[in-house]
């Protein structure tokens, strides 16, 4: 998966997660466990988007033709980035 459309998802997720903590707000009981429950799920989807983003990053270093690799390539710091 590209860099960008890894990090669209991520931003996605963010999203989504940052509505259902919203909706948290002035539930209780049964509404409250339905609350919780989607936070708990837009954080599991957040995670897996951040984990995407994170191995969309290493390929691009790891990819000697792709400007990321170019810039990696140029700086060994980012030689973490390809382990």
């Amino acid at each position: 998966m590209a860099v960008r459309q890894s990090a669209d998802d991520l931003d996605t997720s963010l999203g989504a997660l940052e509505a259902s903590v919203a909706a948290v707000d002035g539930k209780t009981g049964t509404a409250l466990v339905a609350a919780i429950a989607a936070v708990v799920s837009a954080a599991g989807d957040s995670l897996a988007a951040l984990a995407g983003t994170v191995e969309a990053i290493g390929a691009a270093a790891a990819d000697t033709g792709s400007t990321i690799g170019q810039a990696c390539d140029a700086v060994p710091e980012c030689d973490v980035l390809t382990e």
